[in-house]
């Protein structure tokens, strides 16, 4: 095979491994993975899609204070601080995670599988603060036995409000999720690879025309 021939066989494997890394790198991005405990209980997401940004939310009991940062700054405590935004987080939790996944899995139809009750669970999404109350969007995941329908609302609860003896509710706390390298920049780190064995392929070809 002539030196020609050789390289671009090279360049065409190289290729289809970059187009492969970066289909990859872009479903990786864009996959919702549900966190499940060894009981089988579903205690958050990663990956959850809200207006086009990737959080990771978490399942939790206690104060507001104990789990966002004293409960004292919605601007850096809480994840979204507008109505809309919790209700899109919210709206995100009942598209995307409260879903039945398979047996064992049924997160819609089994609330007991989130909360600690067969009829419904209540899913707290906090955004601002009142003098002694915090204003949530909760997403309220009613399971098959109650009959009723899924939706959100709106809901204003004490600071000092725990939900550890509610066993129907639960706070969402809410991260942005890690950033992942786009399939852009992974082209960019392909070409320039590319680039690289070019280069060194010719240096090594060169330097063997010189010694015979």
């Amino acid at each position: 095979m002539s030196l020609s021939a050789r390289v671009l066989a090279f360049m065409g494997r190289l290729s289809a491994a970059i187009a492969l890394t970066a289909v990859c790198a872009s479903a990786s991005h864009a996959a919702l993975v549900r966190t499940i405990d060894g009981a089988g209980k579903l205690t958050g997401a990663t990956g959850v899609d809200v207006g086009g940004v990737l959080y990771d939310v978490s399942f939790v009991d206690g104060t507001c204070a104990s789990i966002f940062s004293g409960c004292d700054n919605p601007a850096t405590d809480f994840a979204f601080t507008t109505a809309a935004l919790a209700d899109a987080a919210s709206q995100s939790l009942l598209d995307s995670v409260f879903l039945d996944v398979g047996a064992g899995r049924e997160f819609d139809s089994l609330a007991q599988l989130t909360c600690d009750s067969d009829l419904g669970c209540s899913v707290l999404t906090p955004f601002a603060l009142e003098t002694v109350f915090v204003n949530t969007r909760r997403a309220v995941n009613w399971g098959a036995a109650s009959g009723l329908a899924d939706l959100t609302g709106e809901l204003a609860w004490r600071r000092a409000f725990d939900p550890s003896g509610n066993g129907g509710t639960v706070w969402a706390l809410w991260t942005p999720s890690a950033a992942v390298p786009e399939p852009s920049s992974l082209a960019l780190l392909g070409v320039a690879g590319v680039a690289l064995a070019w280069s060194q392929r010719r240096r090594r070809f060169r330097g063997n025309d010189c010694a015979q």
